[in-house]
């Protein structure tokens, strides 16, 4: 539940600034950039934010889970601007009982900077 209200957020944050264009691009597993979406194992969805010309930035894993989200200066996004936050998964388990206990998947930030 939490993960889908966590993913909902992201993409309304990124709709919020629906009048600039949102650009993708895909990364492989040692973190460089490839054209080709089967060999990624994240991506990066990213958009111009207002007359600052500041670079929203959203990484997130192939699944949608993210992984990382911030602002950059420069349109090759280069040169970081303001507070990053990075994410984690984490398990949450709950018993119920003896016999039975419930796992739930988090979304939680890792560190921020």
């Amino acid at each position: 539940m939490k993960k889908i209200i966590l993913i909902g957020w992201v993409l309304i944050t990124i709709a919020f600034g629906a009048m600039a264009q949102v650009h993708k691009k895909f990364f492989n597993k040692n973190g460089k950039e490839t054209k080709d979406s089967t060999k990624a194992v994240a991506y990066l969805l990213y958009q111009k934010e207002g007359p600052d010309s500041l670079w929203s930035t959203v990484k997130l894993d192939m699944r949608g889970i993210p992984i990382e989200k911030g602002l950059y200066l420069d349109d090759d996004l280069t040169i970081r601007h303001g507070k990053f936050v990075y994410y984690q998964i984490a398990l949450n388990q709950n018993k119920i009982d003896d016999h039975h206990s419930s796992i739930d998947t988090l979304i939680k930030v890792k560190e921020t900077g």
